[in-house]
């Protein structure tokens, strides 16, 4: 059985390293050459959550200078993919998922489909030209650019139909389409991006070059690379199929015929008469342009592919950072194609192919796409741009039975501020109640990004400013056009999913829940804080460190949280209070501090009432008005001037029994509050695996609350793919996992296929969507309507 070193070494034997130098290692010149691993691949393996310790990631370096690369690849191969159905998937293994980061689904499938294909192929252009051989052969070469999954059972699933509410289109579309746009030239590096200098324009000029000695083998020209894939892409695709896939489609047709040439011809001898006569060794020119190639794209994969690590979310949001290109063509043309690469994409995850004859076997699918949005006429362009790629391929696949809408989501950051995404949401609440149509496609608002900066108080006034617009104009239609929906958007938010504590965690989703006029049907993105018990959260980390002005809002919350009769609770908090802030708040002090929190027992009613009575809206102001409450007590005024100065410093906290045992309140007090505000937590194991540092699915918090039947488990929750492209998954692999999890935890199958079907029952119950929403035919005669 191939040990996981080994697995490493012959992952890292395709990549090139110093580009991963570059990157991991933070060097401000290149690194080693490729192959001869330096202090930064040494670094990313002994950081590398793999389960490694540092000794056997010393073994898995020695291992790739010892091991050839085709052997390597062949042992991946065995190792990580597998036969189903006349396909390669992947194999549901630890390995395969730790292995992603560093090999391109792209390299490994058509290494797969090479050696299982025992060297058939021949040159592309020598494809069978009869309509049925290369609709064949189309399906073939059109596998998803994301690796399914091995089936589990989900076949009664899919016939009825899946529904992803929780894509955001910058994760949603593979690294290998981006790849494909720096291979042709049609795209350059934007200037902030890593690709714009360092090692990476020559690492694209070299894979440029490799690319076209396979050309050169394949064609009779070499002298210009796109051309000569529009060129094999066209005689391997069907016509009824010539849109946008066929670059992909062209590329791996030149990877799998090299690979196949060089994974099944023998190892060529070694002639003193064929050096004499300058004969080039054609098999050995090939392998090294293959591995010259591969290296690049690896590496270029590598980068691409989010890193576990303490603080995941920052670290995914600098690496989504790193994906803008600036293209040649004009904003909205590059937004189409973003649309219709994430929707092609997610098609095919969803059917073997999409050539002809598999639009019927597209099942009925409902996506949301998560966007960003700019203001005044941009906005309009941009949705004219997402209404064209719908369009486009709803044309290329007329069976498909999908909907598609779009979730406008305002991107916490540094950089903006919650006034400018409210008047952006006014802005699009307006074009809704001006444009009816446009009802079928704008669902929602949501809020994504860096929770650590900004949390959900902070968008109090954001969103019930859109909230009353949106409540203004309803009153207004009361009865819509017939066929027109109805005036609305659906809310959620990101909230739970990145904290320093697990009491920080429990106070976002509860605000969100219950400040953020959110309403019944309304969702809350992640809410992993809900799920975790306490005890395992803290046995990992015995310390918890959350910021001054995190731990006092979070303390003054679960004293307005506790009932009056839970004492040990309420002492509990007192005694954090005095241990970790120095402050000995008395029962009168945390009383006041409750009101301002406005989070008491007739919060929810209030909500249900419409009668808000809500305190300071931002994180800033509600520390400040708590510390004017803390200094009512004149024998800590100096601690409070302290912490006035310092909101921002780290407190330590020890996750002992009698800390457990507050936020193990907390949290059931905050179940019962997300239940009774009607709302449903969209959870995205792949996405939290990654992010959230998790070894297996089994160990993701929610999973384990389903095993052992907590309260938690019982609220709506919906299973989503998050980032499918980046993390390389789709809804229906992220429902594949978690079957695979339940089962080995000894649930029948029946069981398992009941829970799966409960996930999607709550994504269509909690699905923005409106009724009145048409697909498939009728939806193109709508866009072609819009879009004419």
């Amino acid at each position: 059985m191939t040990s996981a070193p080994e697995l490493l070494a012959a992952a890292l034997n395709w990549v090139d390293l110093a580009l991963l130098e570059q990157r991991f290692a933070g060097a401000g010149t290149p690194g080693p050459a490729a192959g001869k691993p330096g202090p930064g691949a040494r670094w990313l393996l002994e950081s590398h959550p793999l389960g490694f310790d540092p000794i056997t990631a010393r073994d898995a370096l020695a291992l790739v200078a010892a091991e050839t690369p085709l052997k390597g690849l062949r042992r991946l191969v065995d190792t990580l993919m597998v036969r189903q159905e006349g396909r390669v998937v992947r194999c549901d293994a630890p390995s395969s998922r730790l292995l992603r980061e560093f090999c391109s689904p792209e390299v490994l499938v058509a290494a797969a489909t090479a050696l299982c294909h025992g060297g058939r192929f021949t040159a592309p252009l020598d494809a069978p030209r009869a309509p049925a051989d290369r609709a064949a052969l189309f399906d073939l070469l059109s596998w998803s650019p994301i690796i399914a999954a091995p089936r589990s059972g989900l076949e009664s699933l899919m016939a009825r139909g899946l529904s992803d509410s929780h894509v955001h289109l910058a994760g949603a579309i593979p690294p290998a389409s981006e790849w494909v746009l720096f291979l042709r030239e049609e795209a350059r590096a934007a200037p902030d991006s890593i690709w714009h200098e360092g090692p990476w324009p020559a690492a694209f000029a070299r894979a440029r070059r490799s690319l076209l000695e396979i050309c050169q083998r394949v064609t009779s020209s070499g002298a210009d690379l796109a051309p000569t894939l529009d060129a094999i892409a066209a005689a391997l695709c069907p016509e009824s199929c010539a849109h946008v896939i066929r670059d992909l489609v062209g590329e791996r047709a030149l990877l799998i015929w090299g690979l196949s040439r060089v994974l099944t011809s023998p190892p060529p001898h070694a002639s003193s008469d064929c050096n004499a006569l300058g004969v080039d060794d054609e098999r050995g020119v090939l392998e090294e342009s293959i591995k010259t190639y591969v290296g690049v794209r690896n590496a270029f994969h590598a980068v691409l592919t989010h890193r576990a690590g303490r603080r995941g979310l920052a670290d995914f949001r600098a690496t989504l950072n790193d994906h803008r290109v600036s293209g040649q063509v004009a904003p909205q043309t590059a937004e189409r194609w973003r649309v219709v690469r994430a929707l092609e994409t997610q098609l095919l995850t969803l059917s073997p192919g999409i050539g002809p004859g598999h639009g019927a076997r597209v099942p009925e699918y409902d996506l949301e796409l998560r966007v960003s949005v700019s203001r005044g006429k941009a906005l309009q362009h941009q949705i004219a741009a997402w209404l064209m790629a719908l369009r486009d391929v709803l044309q290329s696949v007329p069976r498909a039975q999908f909907r598609v809408g779009f979730t406008v989501h305002f991107t916490r950051s540094g950089r903006s501020s919650p006034d400018s995404h409210r008047e952006l949401g006014l802005d699009l609440a307006r074009l809704l109640r001006e444009v009816p149509d446009l009802r079928h496609f704008i669902l929602g608002i949501d809020t994504a990004g860096a929770e650590l900066i900004s949390p959900p108080r902070d968008f109090i006034e954001t969103y019930a400013a859109v909230r009353a617009e949106l409540d203004r104009g309803a009153d207004a239609e009361r009865e819509h056009a017939p066929g027109t929906p109805c005036y609305r958007l659906g809310f959620t938010h990101h909230a739970g999913e990145d904290f320093r504590d697990l009491l920080t965690g429990l106070r976002h989703i509860d605000e969100a829940a219950n400040l953020l006029s959110l309403r019944p049907g309304d969702r809350i993105g992640h809410a992993l804080a809900l799920f975790f018990e306490p005890v395992d959260f803290y046995r990992q980390r015995y310390f918890s460190y959350p910021l001054a002005i995190e731990h006092l809002i979070d303390l003054a919350f679960a004293w307005a949280l506790l009932p009056p009769g839970a004492h040990v609770h309420r002492e509990n908090v007192r005694l954090v209070a005095r241990r970790s802030l120095e402050l000995s708040f008395n029962p009168a002090d945390l009383d006041a501090m409750a009101e301002i929190l406005d989070v008491g027992e007739d919060a929810p009613d209030n909500l249900r009432r419409g009668r808000r009575r809500v305190g300071p809206t931002s994180e800033q102001d509600t520390f400040n008005a708590l510390l004017d409450v803390a200094g009512r007590n004149w024998a800590h005024r100096d601690r409070v001037a302290a912490l006035r100065q310092t909101p921002h410093r780290l407190v330590e906290l020890r996750g002992d029994l009698r800390y457990c045992e507050l936020v193990s309140a907390v949290r059931d007090r905050v179940v019962e509050r997300f239940g009774l505000a009607g709302l449903a937590a969209e959870v995205c194991p792949t996405s939290n695996i990654m992010v959230g540092g998790f070894y297996d699915y089994a160990e993701l918090p929610y999973v384990r609350a389903i095993l052992a039947d907590l309260p938690s488990s019982r609220l709506p929750l919906l299973v989503a793919s998050d980032d499918p492209g980046v993390f390389d998954t789709s809804v229906r692999a992220e429902l594949e996992h978690l079957a695979v999890a339940l089962r080995q935890a000894g649930w029948s199958s029946e069981r398992v296929a009941a829970r799966l079907a409960a996930f999607q029952d709550v994504s269509r119950r909690y699905g923005f969507f409106h009724d009145e929403t048409p697909r498939g035919p009728a939806l193109a005669r709508l866009l072609r309507r819009l879009t004419t």
